[in-house]
């Protein structure tokens, strides 16, 4: 249920938010907050289904490189609770670049991800090392690991394994 919701959500934000201008993001508690003007976007990193508009914003020095950025999409990553947002930024030499905020809402190792656009990780809400993935500055953001079924494949009032 909680994948239904996300992607719900996902439609209404890029409704809402298509490029617009990112203005800041931050961290209060287990609380995540992202500002494109007067609309600010709160996750409760320990609850997925917990997303909605406040008009409270945090600021981090972490995202400071992408004020000003415009928003170019919001997705999830391999149907799972993960969201991506892909930010677009137009540098004072006229050129673009490309960012990524992962925003993993997977109950207790719920993390927030900045990416370059080659996956490079900028800046990570919280460092871990496990053995599917490791992450952590500097190396390539790998999502969670994909272990569901796909719901078509699922039949009701049998066990699977």
């Amino acid at each position: 249920m909680d994948y239904l919701f996300i992607e719900k959500c996902v439609d209404d934000l890029n409704k809402l938010l298509l490029k617009r201008r990112f203005q800041e993001a931050g961290f209060n508690g287990s609380n995540f907050s992202l500002s494109f003007g007067k609309l600010n976007v709160e996750f409760v990193l320990s609850n997925p289904n917990a997303i909605y508009l406040s008009k409270s914003s945090y600021s981090s020095e972490a995202f400071k490189r992408l004020k000003g950025a415009f928003l170019k999409s919001v997705s999830t990553v391999n149907r799972d609770r993960v969201i991506k947002f892909e930010l677009l930024k137009i540098l004072l030499s006229g050129k673009t670049k490309t960012f990524y905020i992962f925003v993993e809402l997977t109950g207790k190792d719920a993390n927030v991800i900045l990416t370059d656009e080659e996956g490079k990780i900028l800046e990570v809400f919280r460092e871990f090392e496990g053995s599917y993935r490791s992450i952590k500055r500097g190396v390539t953001y790998i999502p969670p690991p994909m272990e569901k079924k796909e719901f078509s494949e699922t039949e009701f009032g049998k066990v699977s394994s």
